[in-house]
């Protein structure tokens, strides 16, 4: 499955080992330095997945999940971040963060952890076709019978 992901990071350097690690996968990357352009950019499109650093000048990684959650309730959120803290991770989690990982992070943890996410899009997917098919019967089934 070909995802749709964001990179927020305001490291250049990190942004760009990550979209680049991303882009490896064959998924669609797009990248920004700041929680506001992330917030635009969500405004504008819809991403299957969010990498953010929570640690960013201006607007942090946790304001940013809150904010991105409210404008697509089903992006999945992977937090990144080199000052992992249990309160951090916590909060994040409490927010709709799909994972939190720690700097430095390996190509190959990525990997996995998009493996992961895919199948759980592809659950949701399922869910989502599954129930409008049920929908639709239960409507033919009363529709039929009232005739």
């Amino acid at each position: 499955m070909k995802l749709n992901i964001l990179v927020v990071d305001d490291d250049k350097l990190v942004n760009a080992f990550l979209t680049e690690t991303l882009a490896r996968t064959g998924c669609h990357v797009e990248s920004v330095l700041s929680g506001e352009e992330a917030l635009e950019r969500i405004s504008q499109r819809t991403y299957d997945v969010m990498v953010s650093d929570i640690k960013m000048k201006e607007m942090d990684g946790i304001t940013l999940l809150q904010k991105a959650k409210e404008i697509l309730p089903e992006l999945i959120a992977i937090m990144i971040t080199a000052y992992g803290t249990v309160e951090n991770a916590v909060k994040a989690m409490k927010l709709g963060a799909y994972d939190y990982l720690l700097k430095p992070i390996s190509p190959d943890a990525i990997e996995l952890l998009l493996v992961r996410v895919s199948e759980l899009i592809n659950l949701r997917r399922e869910n989502r076709q599954l129930r409008s098919d049920l929908i639709s019967q239960f409507q033919n089934i009363v529709g039929t019978g009232l005739s």
